[in-house]
């Protein structure tokens, strides 16, 4: 996949099989989608497919981040680590926040917004050791350059052609 990816090409390596995560995809982007696939250059339709897939599902893992494009960036992290670290640094942003660090505890307090919603902020916390997985710390400098890139090229790729 040498050529730019086209919404239909994202769209046809989805719908088949998995045609209930579209609306997902269709919340945070299909600029985001191409500018993740371009980063990771992916570059068959079926390695298309799992990325879009699984970037669907982990996008669903994180209703507690109400913008979508922060959602977007938790749901990348997600991809390039385990999810339970993510979720984790999550849980500790929230208590650096004097909320409680339990999703379910969060959510039965009136599920307070806070900065830990924002991928800024919570990215500090993978180096806690709480997220410690699987004998494992998060590449939180790879997370965050990985994300950065992903950025950079979705704003490169909105930029009107010709342009510096």
């Amino acid at each position: 996949m040498n050529q730019p990816i086209s919404d239909t090409t994202i769209i046809t390596a989805v719908s088949g099989r998995f045609p209930e995560l579209l609306d997902d995809l269709t919340s945070f982007g299909w600029l985001w989608v191409k500018a993740a696939v371009g980063v990771l250059k992916i570059e068959t339709e079926q390695q298309l497919a799992e990325f879009v897939v699984a970037l669907a599902k982990n996008y669903r893992h994180f209703p507690e981040i109400p913008d979508c494009r922060e959602r977007l960036f938790f749901a990348l992290a997600a991809q390039s680590c385990y999810l339970e670290m993510i979720g984790k640094a999550l849980a500790v942003a929230r208590d650096a926040c004097e909320l409680p660090a339990s999703f379910t505890l969060w959510r039965q307090s009136g599920s307070l917004p806070g900065k830990w919603q924002t991928w800024r902020f919570t990215r500090s916390y993978l180096s806690h050791p709480v997220c410690l997985t699987h004998g494992q710390f998060p590449d939180q400098l790879g997370l965050t350059g990985y994300i950065i890139k992903v950025e950079q090229r979705y704003l490169r790729m909105l930029e009107p052609a010709g342009a510096v």
